[in-house]
C-alpha cells in the first residue's frame, strides 16, 4: 500500500509493471504467476460484481470514500453499530469439557538465562485455556512470548517442577503462585509424565519446517518421526501411514516417495515436512507461522490443507501468525500476547473491533477491520466479522436495505 509502483517478475524477467492497483487488478495474468489479487482490490471487485460500483484501489481512504458515494446513508445504517455485537464471528464447534484436544494454562511463567546478566522474563504468569475443537489463533509483536508459549505445550520447554532434577519443596509465604499446565489431558507440570508419549499427540511444525528436512528420501524423512515414536511398527503399517501422510498435504506417493527432498520446490518441501508431523496422527497441532515465505496461492493451499486436516481427524490447531488476515480468515478464537502476558482472548470480531487499540501494542488490524473504521467516520456502519467475504455480504446487504442500486458505469439509482 506503500508503493507508488509495483514489478512482478518471473524467472528472472519482468512481466508486469505499473501503478499497484493497475498491476493488482489483473487477476487473470497474476494467477499466472502463483500470485492473487490483493485483498483491497478484491473487495472493490466483489462490491461491484454486487451493485456497489467501487474502482479498483489499494487505498483505505479512497475505497471508503467510494463507498460512500456509492450509498445512500441514512440515519438507518448508523442503528446498525450495535446490532450483532457479542456474537462470535465463526461458529464455535468446540467442546469445552473434553480433555482430549484441550489446553488449559495458568499462573505459566518462564526466565531465559535465569540468575544471570542475561535473565530474559519471557512469560509472566500466562493463563489461557483452548478448547477441544478450535482453530486457534495466537498474535504478538516480536518479543511478546508467544513462541516460548507454544514451545512449552508439547514440552520442549519444560516447567521446572516436570525436569527430572526436581525436588519437591514446601511453598513458602510469597512464593509464585501453582502453576498449572494440561495439555491433551497430559500434566505438564509432573515429572512422571510420559512425555515421549505427549509429543506423539501434540505435533509442532516450527516456521520454515523445511529447513529442518534431512533425509536422502521423502518417505525416510516422513517414516522418522513416527519410528521414532513407534520402534516396533511393521514396515507395511509404516508405509501405510506415511502414504497416507503425504497424500493428506497433496503429494503423489509414488512420485516422491524416493525423491531427495532437496530437489523438491518450496511449497513441497513445506508439505514434506507437515507430512513428517502429522504422519503420527496429532491430537493437537501447532504451527509456527504456516504460510510463512510461501506466495500467495502458496498460503492459500496451506490454510485449505489445515482447514481439511481439522476436520477429519486433528480435535485442535493452533496457528502462530503475525497475519491479521490470516487469523480473521481461520480462527474460532485468538490470543494476544504482549510481554510475556495474555492481553487479550476473543473471538477475531471482538478481538479485532478496536484498531486503535491494537496499533498500541505494535500490531495491525485486518484489511477488512480498518476500512470498516473508515466508513464509520464516513457515517456508514457495517457490522461484520471482518473477513473479506462477510465484508462484502454486510456491505451489499446495507445497500440494498436501503434501496440502493448501482449502475455498472459508476453512477447510482435509488429502488
Amino acid at each position: 500500500l506503500l508503493a507508488d509502483r509495483a514489478v512482478v517478475l518471473h524467472k528472472g524477467k519482468i512481466v508486469l509493471q505499473g501503478k499497484p492497483e493497475e498491476v493488482f487488478s489483473q487477476g487473470e495474468e497474476l494467477a499466472k504467476y502463483s500470485l492473487v489479487m490483493p485483498r483491497p482490490v478484491r473487495i472493490c471487485r466483489a462490491l461491484s460484481e454486487g451493485g456497489i460500483s467501487v474502482a479498483d484501489s489499494m487505498d483505505i481512504q479512497e475505497i471508503a470514500g467510494n463507498i460512500r458515494q456509492a450509498i445512500s446513508v441514512t440515519d438507518g445504517i448508523q442503528k446498525e453499530e450495535t446490532k450483532g455485537a457479542g456474537t462470535d464471528s465463526i461458529a464455535a464447534p468446540y467442546v469445552k469439557n473434553e480433555e482430549k484436544g484441550r489446553i488449559f494454562c495458568k499462573n505459566l511463567s518462564h526466565v531465559y538465562n535465569p540468575k544471570s546478566p542475561f535473565a530474559t522474563q519471557a512469560l509472566n504468569g500466562v493463563d489461557l485455556e483452548i478448547f477441544s475443537g478450535e482453530f486457534f489463533g495466537i498474535l504478538g509483536h516480536t518479543g511478546s512470548g508467544k513462541s516460548t508459549f507454544v514451545q512449552h505445550l508439547n514440552a520442549l520447554i519444560k516447567v521446572p517442577t516436570a525436569e527430572k532434577k526436581y525436588k519437591e519443596k514446601k511453598r513458602k509465604k510469597g512464593q509464585q503462585p501453582i502453576v498449572h499446565l494440561m495439555v491433551d489431558g497430559y500434566d505438564l507440570t509432573n515429572k512422571n509424565t510420559d512425555f515421549r508419549e505427549l509429543r506423539s499427540k501434540v505435533g509442532m511444525v516450527f516456521q520454515y519446517p523445511e529447513q529442518q528436512l534431512f533425509a536422502e528420501t521423502v518417505f525416510e524423512d516422513v517414516a522418522f518421526g513416527l519410528k521414532n515414536f513407534k520402534p516396533d511398527i511393521s514396515s507395511d503399517a509404516l508405509k501405510n501411514a506415511v502414504r497416507e501422510a503425504l497424500e493428506t498435504v497433496g503429494l503423489d506417493y509414488r512420485t516422491v516417495r524416493g525423491a531427495s527432498p532437496f530437489e523438491l520446490s518450496g511449497g513441497q518441501k513445506r508439505r514434506v515436512a507437515i507430512a513428517g508431523v502429522i504422519v503420527t496422527k496429532p491430537e493437537i497441532l501447532v504451527l509456527d507461522e504456516p504460510a510463512a515465505g510461501l506466495d500467495p496461492l502458496g498460503k492459500e493451499e496451506i490454510m485449505t490443507l489445515l482447514h481439511k486436516i481439522h476436520a477429519d481427524w486433528c480435535k485442535t490447531i493452533i496457528i502462530v501468525s503475525h497475519d491479521m488476515d490470516e487469523i480473521a480468515e481461520n480462527c474460532t478464537r485468538a490470543a494476544v500476547f504482549s510481554e510475556g502476558r495474555v492481553w487479550k482472548v476473543a473471538a477475531p470480531k471482538q478481538l479485532f473491533s478496536d484498531v486503535a487499540a491494537l496499533n498500541e501494542i505494535g500490531l495491525d488490524a485486518p484489511f477488512a477491520a480498518k476500512l470498516t473504521v473508515a466508513l464509520k467516520e464516513k457515517g456508514v456502519v457495517v457490522d461484520n466479522d471482518y473477513t473479506v467475504s462477510d465484508f462484502v455480504e454486510k456491505m451489499l446487504s446495507l445497500a440494498k436495505t436501503e434501496g440502493v442500486c448501482t449502475s455498472s458505469e459508476g453512477g447510482h439509482e435509488h429502488a
